[in-house]
């Protein structure tokens, strides 16, 4: 059943003809190169640019055990 389904619609498209792809018309107006530019640069986006936060870590100097002069048992 599926099939002769199939086979009709493809008989009804071959005779039922839709209508042909319609052009768009030529524009009046001629296009110039500084409108193109301004065209162009209006589409770009500007970001802030991310600045990458400092980070400052202790060092410890001597031993490098820190505040400790000294290791106790």
């Amino acid at each position: 059943m599926n099939i002769l389904n199939k086979i009709i619609a493809f008989i009804k498209n071959i005779f039922n003809k839709k209508d042909n792809v319609k052009m768009l018309e030529t524009p009046i107006e001629p296009i110039h190169n500084e409108t193109k530019k301004e065209f162009a640069n209006s589409l770009k986006v500007s970001l802030p640019k991310k600045t990458k936060p400092k980070v400052e870590t202790l060092t410890c100097f001597g031993d490098g055990l820190g505040i400790q002069n000294k290791i106790e048992a």
